[in-house]
């Protein structure tokens, strides 16, 4: 299987070497500086800076010192964001634009009592359409615990340009008990990113319960080589494939910023070798 799309990692796929877990949580986190050595050092040729290291935070000249970084190792940054408040999207637009981001992915809404629904999200984004075609950025709604894929579908449709799209991720909707064949017949179309992680289901409470847990990529159970084909037959648009983990943390902080390692660099090789 040849594609031209780039294989990256996002944020996530360190989340743990991030400081995003209090009790998992290294005496020096990642900076975005220290993310992209570790991108570089892997080879890689595109990353995706998402709210877990969050970069409003940086300064004008911290982001040109960014981009300027980026631009030596040759990585392509692309942005994120969460949340649906129009000062917040207009503030990461910029971040975008410094960062010579092609898209800004964002998960407009999570938690249950979130009351953000489909049709909001439909009423803020529709106005950002002549700023984002100004600075060429698409916006890029990703699958969540919020809506439906064909909720998703059906908001493309309404916007109804190609400066909006969807990150397509590969389990984030088990949650809701979507399948990855129904994100595939809703989503593809319109993908503009790929957040790939893979997953286990076992059994827990002495076998009357189930649960849902992250898996090293190859190892879990998604059908890899049957999902690329059905996301490659249907899609209509570019898109990067971008690594992220559910990885469960280890007995220790230093067994678990290990194995987090080991699962990012397993899961770059196996995808470059499908790819």
């Amino acid at each position: 299987m040849k594609s031209k799309h780039l294989i990256g990692i996002s944020t996530y796929a360190y989340p743990f070497a991030c400081g995003n877990d209090p009790d998992f949580c290294p005496e020096q986190p990642f900076t975005h500086f220290t993310f992209l050595d570790r991108a570089h050092e892997l080879g890689l040729k595109c990353v995706q800076l998402a709210n877990n290291l969050p970069l409003d935070v940086l300064d004008a000249d911290d982001l040109a010192s960014l981009r300027s970084l980026a631009d030596e190792y040759g990585i392509l940054i692309e942005t994120g964001m969460l949340g649906l408040e129009p000062e917040k999207i207009r503030q990461n637009i910029d971040i975008a634009t410094a960062l010579g981001s092609p898209i800004l992915r964002c998960v407009p809404g999570v938690l249950e009592e979130d009351p953000v629904t489909i049709d909001d999200v439909y009423e803020v984004l529709k106005d950002f359409l002549p700023l984002l075609k100004e600075r060429n950025i698409i916006f890029a709604v990703e699958n969540h615990d919020k809506f439906t894929a064909p909720e998703h579908e059906r908001l493309m449709e309404r916007l109804g340009d190609e400066h909006f799209g969807l990150v397509l991720d590969t389990t984030n909707s088990l949650s809701i008990e979507e399948p990855v064949e129904k994100l595939l017949e809703h989503m593809a179309k319109y993908c503009v990113c790929l957040h790939f992680k893979d997953y286990q289901i076992h059994r827990f409470n002495r076998g009357r319960g189930l649960q849902i847990t992250g898996q090293c990529i190859g190892k879990g159970r998604l059908d890899i080589p049957r999902f690329f084909d059905g996301l490659l037959s249907r899609a209509e648009r570019d898109f990067n494939i971008i690594l992220e983990s559910w990885m469960t943390p280890c007995g220790t902080l230093e067994q678990t910023l290990a194995q987090e390692d080991e699962w990012v660099r397993i899961g770059i090789d196996y995808l470059r070798k499908m790819f």
